[in-house]
Protein backbone atom coordinates (compact mmCIF):
# COMPACT_ATOMS: atom_id res chain seq x y z
CA UNK A 1 0.00 0.00 0.00
CA UNK A 2 1.51 3.24 -1.38
CA UNK A 3 1.81 6.73 1.29
CA UNK A 4 -0.64 8.26 -1.56
CA UNK A 5 -3.08 5.43 -1.17
CA UNK A 6 -3.05 5.40 2.89
CA UNK A 7 -3.29 9.35 2.62
CA UNK A 8 -6.42 9.50 0.59
CA UNK A 9 -7.85 6.71 2.95
CA UNK A 10 -7.07 8.81 5.83
CA UNK A 11 -8.87 12.00 3.85
CA UNK A 12 -11.94 9.79 3.45
CA UNK A 13 -12.14 8.71 7.00
CA UNK A 14 -12.39 12.50 8.07
CA UNK A 15 -14.54 13.13 5.26
CA UNK A 16 -17.32 10.64 6.91
CA UNK A 17 -16.04 11.28 10.41
CA UNK A 18 -16.81 14.83 9.88
CA UNK A 19 -20.69 14.11 8.70
CA UNK A 20 -21.14 12.01 11.48
CA UNK A 21 -20.14 13.28 14.67
CA UNK A 22 -22.10 15.80 17.49
CA UNK A 23 -25.58 15.18 15.47
CA UNK A 24 -28.17 17.14 17.09
CA UNK A 25 -30.65 19.73 16.32
CA UNK A 26 -28.14 22.22 14.77
CA UNK A 27 -29.93 24.89 12.85
CA UNK A 28 -27.10 26.44 11.17
CA UNK A 29 -26.48 24.92 7.64
CA UNK A 30 -22.83 25.73 7.67
CA UNK A 31 -22.12 23.76 10.75
CA UNK A 32 -20.69 20.58 8.37
CA UNK A 33 -19.80 22.66 4.73
CA UNK A 34 -17.78 21.86 1.64
CA UNK A 35 -15.17 24.59 0.36
CA UNK A 36 -13.93 24.58 -3.16
CA UNK A 37 -11.53 26.96 -4.11
CA UNK A 38 -9.23 27.96 -7.02
CA UNK A 39 -5.96 29.00 -6.22
CA UNK A 40 -4.87 32.38 -8.14
CA UNK A 41 -1.74 32.83 -7.00
CA UNK A 42 0.57 30.03 -5.87
CA UNK A 43 4.59 30.57 -5.62
CA UNK A 44 7.51 28.11 -4.37
CA UNK A 45 11.03 27.96 -5.15
CA UNK A 46 10.71 30.98 -7.39
CA UNK A 47 8.25 29.84 -9.61
CA UNK A 48 4.98 30.20 -10.16
CA UNK A 49 1.94 27.89 -10.70
CA UNK A 50 0.05 27.43 -14.07
CA UNK A 51 -3.22 25.91 -11.98
CA UNK A 52 -4.05 24.48 -8.83
CA UNK A 53 -7.31 23.69 -6.87
CA UNK A 54 -8.70 23.00 -3.33
CA UNK A 55 -11.75 21.41 -2.10
CA UNK A 56 -12.44 20.47 1.94
CA UNK A 57 -14.82 19.09 4.33
CA UNK A 58 -15.17 21.09 7.56
CA UNK A 59 -16.96 19.81 10.69
CA UNK A 60 -17.63 22.59 12.94
CA UNK A 61 -18.67 22.63 16.91
CA UNK A 62 -20.64 26.31 16.72
CA UNK A 63 -20.90 27.33 12.72
CA UNK A 64 -20.93 30.20 10.58
CA UNK A 65 -24.26 31.84 11.78
CA UNK A 66 -23.73 30.88 15.61
CA UNK A 67 -21.06 32.60 16.83
CA UNK A 68 -18.47 31.06 15.10
CA UNK A 69 -16.58 28.23 16.96
CA UNK A 70 -13.48 25.38 16.76
CA UNK A 71 -13.96 22.47 13.88
CA UNK A 72 -12.27 19.66 12.36
CA UNK A 73 -11.42 18.85 8.30
CA UNK A 74 -9.69 17.39 5.28
CA UNK A 75 -8.44 18.73 1.97
CA UNK A 76 -7.34 17.46 -1.27
CA UNK A 77 -5.47 19.82 -3.08
CA UNK A 78 -3.71 19.56 -6.71
CA UNK A 79 -1.62 22.32 -7.76
CA UNK A 80 0.78 22.15 -11.61
CA UNK A 81 3.81 23.50 -11.35
CA UNK A 82 6.12 23.79 -14.75
CA UNK A 83 8.29 20.78 -13.62
CA UNK A 84 5.93 18.52 -11.51
CA UNK A 85 1.87 18.33 -10.34
CA UNK A 86 1.75 18.11 -6.49
CA UNK A 87 -1.16 16.20 -4.74
CA UNK A 88 -1.60 17.25 -1.50
CA UNK A 89 -3.89 15.43 1.60
CA UNK A 90 -4.15 17.00 4.82
CA UNK A 91 -6.19 16.75 7.74
CA UNK A 92 -6.75 20.39 9.69
CA UNK A 93 -8.10 21.96 12.89
CA UNK A 94 -9.67 25.20 12.42
CA UNK A 95 -10.85 28.15 14.06
CA UNK A 96 -14.12 30.73 13.01
CA UNK A 97 -15.25 33.67 14.28
CA UNK A 98 -18.64 34.93 14.61
CA UNK A 99 -19.93 36.15 11.08
CA UNK A 100 -21.05 40.28 11.42
CA UNK A 101 -22.16 42.84 9.43
CA UNK A 102 -24.43 43.66 6.53
CA UNK A 103 -22.10 40.61 4.74
CA UNK A 104 -21.65 38.25 7.55
CA UNK A 105 -18.47 38.50 7.43
CA UNK A 106 -16.34 35.56 9.35
CA UNK A 107 -12.36 35.06 9.95
CA UNK A 108 -10.83 31.84 9.85
CA UNK A 109 -7.70 30.15 10.89
CA UNK A 110 -6.55 26.83 10.44
CA UNK A 111 -3.47 24.90 11.02
CA UNK A 112 -3.03 21.60 8.93
CA UNK A 113 -0.80 18.39 8.84
CA UNK A 114 -0.44 16.20 5.95
CA UNK A 115 1.73 14.87 2.69
CA UNK A 116 2.13 16.18 -0.44
CA UNK A 117 3.66 13.89 -3.40
CA UNK A 118 4.52 14.18 -6.74
CA UNK A 119 6.11 11.24 -9.04
CA UNK A 120 8.89 9.81 -7.36
CA UNK A 121 8.48 11.57 -3.81
CA UNK A 122 6.13 11.75 -0.77
CA UNK A 123 6.52 14.40 2.02
CA UNK A 124 5.04 15.51 4.95
CA UNK A 125 3.49 19.13 5.25
CA UNK A 126 2.96 21.80 7.96
CA UNK A 127 -0.32 24.38 6.53
CA UNK A 128 -0.97 27.57 8.02
CA UNK A 129 -3.96 28.87 6.74
CA UNK A 130 -5.86 32.18 7.45
CA UNK A 131 -8.78 34.11 5.82
CA UNK A 132 -12.46 35.19 5.06
CA UNK A 133 -15.97 33.62 4.48
CA UNK A 134 -18.40 36.48 3.34
CA UNK A 135 -22.61 36.33 1.87
CA UNK A 136 -22.29 37.80 -1.30
CA UNK A 137 -26.29 38.86 -0.97
CA UNK A 138 -27.86 38.85 2.71
CA UNK A 139 -30.29 35.87 1.06
CA UNK A 140 -27.53 33.59 -0.50
CA UNK A 141 -26.97 29.58 0.01
CA UNK A 142 -23.67 29.98 -0.45
CA UNK A 143 -20.50 31.68 1.21
CA UNK A 144 -17.87 33.47 -0.99
CA UNK A 145 -13.97 32.47 0.63
CA UNK A 146 -11.04 33.94 0.27
CA UNK A 147 -7.72 32.47 1.63
CA UNK A 148 -3.66 32.76 2.13
CA UNK A 149 -1.99 29.70 3.20
CA UNK A 150 1.55 29.49 3.86
CA UNK A 151 2.75 25.56 3.56
CA UNK A 152 5.97 24.33 4.57
CA UNK A 153 7.09 21.16 2.74
CA UNK A 154 9.47 19.13 4.82
CA UNK A 155 11.52 17.64 1.96
CA UNK A 156 14.98 16.11 3.24
CA UNK A 157 16.89 18.39 5.24
CA UNK A 158 15.66 21.51 3.40
CA UNK A 159 12.66 21.61 2.57
CA UNK A 160 10.35 23.80 0.57
CA UNK A 161 7.86 26.51 1.34
CA UNK A 162 4.90 26.97 -1.19
CA UNK A 163 2.31 30.47 -0.87
CA UNK A 164 -0.99 30.39 -2.22
CA UNK A 165 -3.84 32.85 -2.45
CA UNK A 166 -6.99 31.52 -2.48
CA UNK A 167 -10.94 32.51 -3.45
CA UNK A 168 -14.04 30.18 -3.98
CA UNK A 169 -17.04 29.12 -2.14
CA UNK A 170 -18.25 27.05 0.79
CA UNK A 171 -21.70 24.94 0.51
CA UNK A 172 -23.25 24.06 3.48
CA UNK A 173 -24.25 20.43 4.08
CA UNK A 174 -26.01 20.33 7.14
CA UNK A 175 -29.71 20.05 7.23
Amino acid sequence: MTRQTIGLALFLALVCSATGFAQGTTVDPYTTNLGLRYDFFSRSGGVNSFVGFNADVTRMLGGFTKGGGWGAGGSVEFEKFDSATLKEFEGYVTAQAAAIGQKQLSPFGRFGIGINTDEGFTDMLIDFRGGVDFKWKPDANYLISVMASVKRVLADVEGFTVFRLSAGVVIPLAK
